[in-house]
Formats: structure tokens, sequence, C-alpha cells
């Protein structure tokens, strides 16, 4: 009688020590760079999200379709009428693809200090949800082959914080 417990933790320590505590793949960490070419103030990694002033920043590892993109986004500050983020995908040969959000189209306005979530999927073609919602911008096709991916902000002296950010 005594044995089945010790039987059933035994089987439940196994399948933990064999499949882990959570299930599904575990993610790699996001290694990012920063892209010397651009105006404005290098990229900020801190404890709560990254800082994005101006400066690009690119993925050290490459990705390929499929792959979602997603992250907590805010805007802090901006120089100029119009501000967002691109996701451009860089791959090893041919044109880098960039991704936009276009925030002077409905259903969103940006406004700054509110935050929104993104999520770019990439899986053939690229599909951009914001706050959940699709947005239908006529988003291009992904590239062939594995690419780095990188976040471009605009205008170039904008300021913004993008927290939680998984690759998938």
């Amino acid at each position: 009688m005594r044995r089945m417990p010790i039987l059933i933790t035994a089987g439940l320590l196994a399948a933990f020590a064999l499949g882990g505590c959570a299930g599904g793949p575990r993610a790699r960490p996001i290694q990012w760079q920063p892209v010397k070419d651009g105006p404005g103030d290098p990229p900020v990694a801190l404890q709560d999200g990254l800082y994005l002033a101006g400066q690009s920043i690119r993925t050290v590892n490459r990705y390929s379709s499929p792959v979602s993109v997603e992250f907590d986004l805010a805007l802090l500050e901006a120089e100029g009428p119009i501000a967002g983020v691109t996701l451009t995908m860089v791959p090893e040969t041919g044109a880098p693809v960039a991704v936009t959000v276009d925030w002077a189209e409905p259903p969103f306005h940006l406004k700054a200090g509110q935050p929104y979530r993104l999520r770019f999927d990439l899986f053939g073609h690229a599909r951009v949800r914001v706050n959940g919602l699709d947005l239908e911008q006529g988003q291009p096709a992904t590239p062939d082959g594995s690419f780095h991916l990188q976040l471009d902000v605009s205008p170039s002296r904008s300021r913004w914080h993008l927290r939680d950010v998984r690759i998938q």
C-alpha cells in the first residue's frame, strides 16, 4: 500500500526531469547589438526593458520564418509629427525587408505614455497586431533563409520604451 504513493511520486519526478516543469520549447535569450549607422542616441538595455532613442538595434542571433516578435511599446517622447517603430528583417544576402506600423491609420492614433502590445507574425508574409487587432496595411513577404531582426524608430530623436520582448 505504501509503495503506490512512492511510485507515483517517483514517476512525476522522472517526468519533470525529462520534460521540464513547463511544457513546450524553451526560448533562447535575445542578444541585441546596436546598429551604429544612424542618428540619435544608442539603445540602452535595462532590467525593465529596452530604451530606443534614434539608433537601431539588431539581434545577434539569426531567425527564419515562421517566427513571431512580440513586445510592449510606449512612446516616451517624440520629436516631430510622426513617430513609429519598424521591424526590419536583415538577411545574409539580399535587401532588408521592413515591416512598418502606420500609426496615422485607424484604429490607432499613437499617444505618448500609452502602452501598446505589438506582435509581428512572420509566416511567409508579415502580419501585424496591435493590442490584439490585426492591421491590414499591405505588409511584405518575409525573406527566404535566415535573417537578423532589427528595430528602428522614427523620427530619429523620439524615445521609446520596449518591455517583455519575445521572439518565438
